[in-house]
C-alpha cells in the first residue's frame, strides 16, 4: 500500500575543497587591496614566507588581480 520514497543523496560537502595556499594567497591579495600600510606590510611578509608553496592556481589568482 505505502511505498518508500527513494532516498535522496545528501551532498553535505557542497563547497569545493581549495588548496590552503590558494586560500592564504586570496586573503593576502585582499589585504593588498585595502588602503592600510599595516595590512600591506603584513601581506608582504606573509608572501615571503609562503612563496615556496605557491601553486599554479595561486599564481593564476595573483595574475588575475594584475590583469583585471
Amino acid at each position: 500500500m505505502f511505498e518508500k520514497a527513494p532516498k535522496k543523496k545528501k551532498n553535505k560537502n557542497k563547497e569545493k575543497n581549495h588548496d590552503p595556499v590558494d586560500v592564504i594567497v586570496d586573503v593576502l591579495l585582499g589585504f593588498l587591496a585595502k588602503p592600510s600600510a599595516f595590512l600591506y606590510n603584513m601581506a608582504e611578509q606573509a608572501f615571503k614566507v609562503f612563496c615556496g608553496g605557491v601553486t599554479k592556481s595561486s599564481l593564476d589568482l595573483m595574475l588575475g588581480v594584475c590583469i583585471y
